[in-house]
């Protein structure tokens, strides 16, 4: 009787035959696997996946330096398939998932560098089908996911930092890079809701941090990951399903001044610091914001109808508005004779220059103030620069303006954002003498 197990095929046809059975026998994920292995086997080292960042040999636009413009070109990561199950040999595949999303060089190639590395492994592992995506979604979101702070750094270059003003920014941050550092290894996609209250409620403890804080950290954070779902990064807003918290207390910020206290601080800017009494009067007169303040120049000033067009490049709202002032910011502004300096100038210059070449610094107002209350006995009454403004608006409610008027002065779009202004206005009400109408 012939020993089939060790006789020795020589016959062309048997191997061939052999060969159509395995493959027959093999299942799809098996058959992937084996055909992969030996495309790589095959490939070679060089044959493996590489990065293609553009064109070689570009000229850079003006303003952009050579690694930003081959930044800006059109990246992806090039290997060759093979899946002779399917009939595919040694085809050329590019893979850009999100890559041209980053325009950061240094982000881009960091980037670009863990895509090809995930994407080799994927591939060796023989689990992977490129001309299968739908099958493949969930391997390649496990696989080449970000991390919370890579994810993190993303939406900083990409959202934040494009749309948002600097402090907005801060504020943004604040609540975000300390999640990052909460969760340094965990994939965007892992995450649920269970890890979000994870994270708020050790803040809360650890940081000591309010119910409103807590309140505004979640909505910092849902955003964040509204930003990862239109981007196809998740498919679900983990933040979308916690709570809430209730009880919020009520903000001791910009509280309003006492009349006292107004007098106190008046006197002592008049006095000592004629540029901060002159970005406190602007506030309290006009309404505008300290931001908007510090980018005005003068060609925004019409001196001959008193009025200040705030265009949309410089207003919070990115609107382009004009208001009225009156005669006594007008004579305010006499007083540093600035209708007759040149209208390029900004109001408010650097150095505390009124008038000035250059804009007063993101932070030097504020930091003037702050050494006027400090000098007077009043850094613990929650006042700050914005204090002018609801001081302002409540004077003007209760010498007679309407919500509508308060509106338009403050630019406001609703008048839910002017009733903000008035919350402390039962503060400056005595009812005492007050007779109720007789039924």
């Amino acid at each position: 009787m012939e020993n089939i197990g060790t006789s020795p095929v020589t016959n062309q046809s048997t191997i061939n035959q052999i060969d159509e059975a395995i493959k027959k026998y093999l299942t799809d994920k098996r058959r992937t696997k084996s055909a992969v292995l030996a495309n790589f086997a095959r490939m070679g080292l060089d044959k493996a996946p590489y990065i293609y960042r553009g064109p070689k040999n570009i000229t850079p636009r003006k303003g952009y330096t050579l690694a930003q413009e081959q930044a800006a070109q059109d990246w992806c990561i090039i290997y060759n398939y093979t899946d002779e199950t399917l009939g595919i040999y040694n085809k050329r595949v590019k893979y850009r998932g999100n890559l041209n999303s980053f325009k950061d060089p240094r982000i881009k190639e960091k980037e670009a560098q863990q895509l090809r590395n995930d994407l080799e492994e994927l591939l060796q592992s023989g689990e992977f089908n490129p001309f299968n995506p739908e099958a493949n979604r969930r391997m390649l979101l496990d696989t080449i996911s970000l991390t919370i702070p890579e994810a993190i750094e993303l939406y900083a270059e990409q959202t934040i930092l494009e749309e948002k003003r600097k402090k907005t920014v801060q504020t943004y941050l604040s609540k975000l890079n300390p999640f990052g550092t909460h969760y340094p290894d965990l994939k965007i996609n892992a995450i649920n809701e269970s890890h979000i209250n994870n994270y708020l409620n050790s803040k809360q403890r650890e940081s000591k941090w309010s119910i409103k804080t807590r309140n505004h950290a979640k909505v910092i954070l849902s955003g964040f990951f509204n930003y990862l779902k239109r981007e196809k990064y998740i498919s679900k807003n983990p933040v979308s399903e916690v709570l809430t918290q209730k009880g919020a207390q009520k903000s001791s910020k910009n509280k309003p001044f006492t009349d006292e206290h107004l007098t106190l601080i008046n006197d002592y800017l008049v006095e000592h610091d004629p540029f901060t009494e002159l970005f406190a009067k602007a506030i309290y007169y006009t309404c505008i914001r300290p931001i908007e303040l510090r980018n005005l120049t003068l060609d925004m000033i019409n001196f001959n109808s008193n009025e200040i067009t705030i265009p949309g490049e410089i207003s919070k709202n990115k609107k382009t508005e004009t208001i009225d002032f009156d005669e006594e910011f007008r004579d305010l502004l006499d007083r540093h004779d600035v209708s007759s300096k040149s209208p390029g100038l900004y109001l408010f210059g650097a150095n505390r220059t009124i008038c000035g070449k250059e804009s007063v610094g993101t932070n030097t107002p504020y930091n003037r103030f702050m050494m006027c209350l400090e000098a007077l006995g009043l850094s613990d009454f929650e006042y700050t620069l914005y204090s002018f403004k609801h001081t302002s608006n409540i004077k003007r409610y209760r010498a007679g303006w309407s919500i509508e008027d308060l509106m338009k002065i403050n630019r406001h779009s609703s008048p839910y954002q002017t009733e903000i202004y008035l919350r402390d206005l039962k503060a400056f009400v005595n009812t005492k003498n007050k007779r109720t109408p007789k039924m």
